[in-house]
């Protein structure tokens, strides 16, 4: 009975280990992806757009599994009905967009900020030609075309060649990148008129690979620092209709960017003082983040809840 018990406690530390020393392979050399989303709201070519930058900032446990947190930064423009920018603002995300890991050729995804107790299957790159895309976070169907590999072809990285699926109609599955519309994106690219999502670019160490090679797919977001001087008061908070948005100190000049729980900023509210009536508009209900932005830098953040 001893000699088992000290088998089964053997077999565990190996499991174990292996559990916390794995490597998620496609998240090393410093991946970084450019992604646009742009966001129509039905009058001419207005509404907003969103170029922001996903980055690898550490590694977190559950469950005995390794996952990176992906993170986001960017840029949130408003558009006139003439595609005119209205105003821009920079903001960087609280927290993180994402968990994900790698096994094999397969990627998996937590869900950063969403209720989850295990990690769902967001990308299978153990494909051939004939094979169906299988459903994932990123390829849910509902509706939307099922998508089959037509051709495989590869590109080059530093870190080796990697695969490309050609699914048709002009889309893409790339191998430790994501699709044509990004990394979390959904994998159609474009589910909608109101909506797309396109990958400008992914790099490693500074040197891109897709959709071509070159430089460093940086966006240039001008904050240059999260400086986090003040602190606000949300009252009340959750809220139905609307809020009050108090900053303790005083903003000369700013920007409220509000983002979901994903990280996607979704509006821009300009700041003045240190007080504002906020109305949720269309917001459906849910957990936002604000962000107060006043000369590149963070003043303060803070989570809402909308009822």
């Amino acid at each position: 009975m001893k000699n088992r018990n000290i088998l089964f406690t053997i077999s565990f530390l190996f499991l174990a280990f292996n559990s916390f020393s794995q490597v998620n392979g496609y998240f090393l050399n410093n991946p970084k992806w450019q992604v646009k989303g742009r966001y129509y709201d039905g009058t001419g070519w207005s509404g907003n757009s969103d170029e922001f930058n996903y980055t690898v900032v550490g590694d977190t446990v559950i469950n005995f599994l390794t996952y990176k947190k992906i993170k986001k930064n960017g840029v949130f423009t408003n558009i006139g009905i003439a595609g005119e920018t209205l105003s821009s603002s920079s903001y960087v995300e609280i927290g993180y967009s994402a968990l994900l890991r790698s096994v094999g050729k397969k990627m998996y995804y937590f869900g950063g900020g969403v209720d989850s107790t295990s990690d769902v299957l967001m990308y299978d790159y153990n494909l051939n030609v004939g094979d169906t895309v299988p459903q994932s976070i990123n390829s849910v169907y509902n509706g939307s075309p099922i998508l089959t590999v037509t051709a495989i072809d590869s590109f080059y990285t530093s870190a080796g060649y990697r695969m490309r699926f050609h699914l048709g109609a002009g889309h893409y599955l790339y191998e430790g990148v994501g699709t044509i519309g990004g990394l979390l994106e959904n994998i159609f690219g474009t589910p909608s008129v109101e909506s797309t999502s396109t990958l400008l670019c992914f790099s490693l160490n500074d040197s891109s690979y897709v959709p071509s090679m070159g430089l460093s797919c940086n966006v240039l977001t001008g904050i240059v620092e999260q400086s986090f001087d003040e602190s606000v008061l949300v009252y009340p908070n959750p809220f139905s209709d609307r809020t009050t948005i108090e900053l303790v100190g005083k903003c000369e000049k700013g920007t409220i960017i509000i983002t979901d729980v994903v990280g996607r900023a979704i509006e821009m509210v300009p700041f003045v003082g240190n007080k504002l009536e906020f109305d949720r508009g269309d917001l459906k209900a849910g957990i936002y983040f604000i962000q107060i932005i006043s000369n590149n830098s963070i003043l303060a953040c803070e989570k809402i809840i909308i009822q």
